[in-house]
């Protein structure tokens, strides 16, 4: 699963919105960093009988690139438009800047919002349409010209300032919609879904654009995603939402590497965790559970890269610790991934799948081999799929 381990699990150093500057004094400092702190506090969304958001606690530090991660349905978009005002709350609380605006509109809340669609005007020109929000501001038009300057140099769009979207790339259309929205200055930056219109490569590209940009100007930002490889690349934290509640809040390495439910060791990774139930007759990892499993054991989860091939002078790799005993399997497939191999094993009735950068010559479809697995690598899992800790 990629995730940049160098990242900073930190949130990015907090310059304060375009509203405040530099401080001038401590007190002036705190009132700097709680500006842009945003808070949810049992948050709640209900469409007649269904809960969308359920009782959600959520904060977001200053400066701070937080990712609401989820499949379809479980709320994040929703939980989204409540910071913004767009969608009515039905109980909860939340606080912009240590402020309640819980009843306020969106237009109180200061601040801007990036749509999957763009929602760019089609008949104004680029310069127009990011000047469209700052004529609702107190700005005279030298103002608002060297807004639009600034925003369009700080977004590489200096030269596109005069045509208009039906003549720009995807790439291009969505600069254009994260300007509009950051020439406001806004203290909170939302975002839904920004790069869900774009080919896979440019959508690479872009996101890697928007977390530079996001760090540079260390506004806070709260951004929507259902694509984990997306989210575990630009995160400062990540909050794991399913059935409108969220499982777990961490750095992308805390949520991949220390999942606290199996659903979240399921939806992470690509492939995801390899899953076996612990009492089952065909568990190929029978003795090694009967030796160390926890009692409350059900499942027990073992990412693709924990397992390694078993050869003539010991597992093909470097197991960061301990390995179990060996596992009789024979391979079903194997897929070249760029540096790295996908092997897709059948032990019994269980299939899993491995992650190996050596592949030996004699790995190929129907070989018997064997795998080991790092004792370190092992989740183990009680009947209600939460994680057991100490195991």
């Amino acid at each position: 699963m990629p995730y940049n381990p160098s990242q900073s699990e930190q949130p990015a150093n907090h310059t304060g919105s375009p509203h405040s500057r530099a401080p001038a004094s401590e007190d002036d400092a705190s009132q700097s960093v709680e500006a842009t702190r945003v808070a949810l506090s049992a948050l709640t969304k209900r469409f007649d009988d269904v809960v969308a958001v359920d009782s959600i606690d959520l904060e977001v530090n200053p400066g701070e690139l937080l990712v609401l991660l989820g499949p379809s349905g479980c709320g994040k978009t929703t939980t989204l438009r409540m910071i913004a005002g767009l969608e009515a709350i039905s109980d909860g609380v939340v606080e912009i800047g240590g402020e309640d605006v819980t009843r306020t509109t969106p237009q109180e809340r200061d601040v801007a919002m990036v749509f999957q669609s763009y929602a760019l005007y089609p008949h104004k020109t680029v310069r127009e349409n990011i000047e469209f929000p700052l004529k609702k501001l107190s700005l005279t038009d030298d103002e608002m010209a060297e807004r639009v300057t600034e925003t369009a140099s700080l977004l590489d769009i200096d030269d596109l300032l005069g045509k208009q979207p039906s003549a720009l790339s995807g790439g291009q259309r969505q600069r254009v919609a994260v300007g509009r929205a950051l020439a406001r200055q806004p203290s909170v930056l939302l975002m839904d879904e920004p790069l869900s219109n774009l080919d896979a490569k440019l959508a690479v590209t872009t996101r890697s654009e928007l977390r530079d940009l996001q760090q540079r100007l260390g506004i806070t930002t709260v951004y929507v995603t259902h694509d984990q490889e997306e989210a575990m690349s630009i995160a400062d934290r990540i909050a794991v939402m399913n059935q409108g509640r969220i499982e777990q809040i961490g750095s992308p390495r805390e949520v991949y590497q220390e999942p606290r439910s199996e659903f979240i060791a399921t939806f992470l990774g690509d492939p995801s965790m390899n899953v076996f139930d612990a009492d089952g007759p065909a568990t190929p990892l029978r003795r090694t559970l009967t030796e160390t499993a926890p009692t409350a054991t059900a499942r027990v989860g073992i990412r693709p890269e924990g397992g390694y091939l078993l050869g003539d002078d010991g597992p093909i790799g470097t197991p960061a610790t301990a390995v179990t005993e060996a596992v009789q399997c024979t391979v079903t497939v194997v897929e070249p991934i760029g540096r790295a191999y996908e092997i897709t094993l059948r032990a019994g009735d269980q299939q899993f799948v491995i992650r190996t950068r050596t592949r030996p010559e004699w790995v190929e479809a129907d070989a018997d081999v064997q795998v080991v697995f790092g004792q370190s690598e092992i989740t183990f899992f009680d009947e209600t799929g939460r994680r057991i800790e100490d195991g």
